[in-house]
């Protein structure tokens, strides 16, 4: 199709600073990124028994998008992904494989769950410190939120020069919660384009997908995350919009929806959901 490729010979296994691109896209540009499962490989199909990980979560990158500058935001669009013919779980202790080849994946005897292929982890370098590729925090990383998927735009704000971005850990499908410790794994091809934007709607990450606005928070209990992603998404609104503080509560109150993107990693990550007709904004959003 032409678009530039970058293939998962580079990875990452932690958010860091002072990392150096592997792979520079220019704005606007679509590109497509190949990421390994999140288990690097070790799981081969017919395997009976779960073999020894050493580490989980390689992100192909990092990826430059030239020209951002740090507090400038990486407005990422989904255009699609392509899961490879097999994904697994581990669940229980030993391999279950799966065919990804139809829009279903046969679970169990007269249990089809719909293909949706999501990633897991994506996000940018930090301007300070490291960070494993299992857990998440303000630049984005291991999320396993269900809506980073094709026709989402992810948007996070840059914290390094060229932004620095990374992703890997595509679930060719995941429930909210991913309550079994795993979607299904599987390597992919990840379709992309990077815009960049002077100013964003918050500084956490936050994504637009199906017509909802949601902002995504990592904290160390569901509590911490749900609080926090309430408060977050009322200044939002309190900055953007007519309405009061107290107006964006209520509104959260009866039309947001809190979804827990995951339960399973050291940090969890829940997402307040609204739609964006409800909210009288006043001017257009940078989107």
């Amino acid at each position: 199709m032409g678009e530039k490729r970058f293939d998962a010979t580079r990875v990452v296994w932690g958010f860091a600073s002072g990392l150096s691109a592997a792979y520079t896209v220019a704005p606007g540009e679509v590109f497509v990124v190949e990421t390994r499962d999140a288990l690097d490989g070790a799981v081969r199909l017919g395997m009976a028994v779960m073999p020894s990980v050493e580490r989980a979560n390689p992100a192909t990158g990092p990826i430059a998008v030239e020209g951002v500058q740090p507090g400038e935001v990486l407005a990422m669009d989904i255009l699609r992904i392509d899961v490879a013919p097999t994904g697994y779980l581990t669940f229980g202790g030993r391999p279950r494989f799966f065919s990804q080849t139809e829009s279903a994946i046969h679970l169990a005897p007269g249990v089809r769950v719909p293909l949706a292929p999501m990633v897991g982890t994506i996000g940018v370098m930090p301007a300070e410190g490291s960070f494993s590729t299992k857990i998440s925090g303000d630049y984005g990383g291991n999320m396993d939120t269900r809506d980073v998927a094709a026709g989402a735009t992810l948007y996070l704000t840059a914290q390094v020069p060229d932004g620095l971005l990374a992703l890997g850990d595509v679930h060719s499908c995941q429930g909210d919660g991913e309550s079994c410790g795993q979607g299904i794994e599987t390597a992919a091809d990840v379709w992309l384009r990077v815009r960049i934007l002077s100013q964003g709607l918050s500084a956490r990450p936050y994504l637009v997908r199906g017509g909802e606005l949601m902002v995504i928070i990592t904290a160390e209990t569901l509590d911490a995350a749900a609080r926090a992603a309430v408060e977050e998404t009322a200044q939002l609104l309190v900055r953007h919009s007519d309405l009061s503080y107290d107006e964006a509560r209520m509104l959260l109150g009866q039309a947001g929806d809190l979804r827990i993107g995951q339960i399973v990693n050291p940090l969890k990550t829940v997402r307040m959901a609204l739609p964006l007709t409800l909210v009288p904004w006043r001017e257009p959003l940078p989107l």
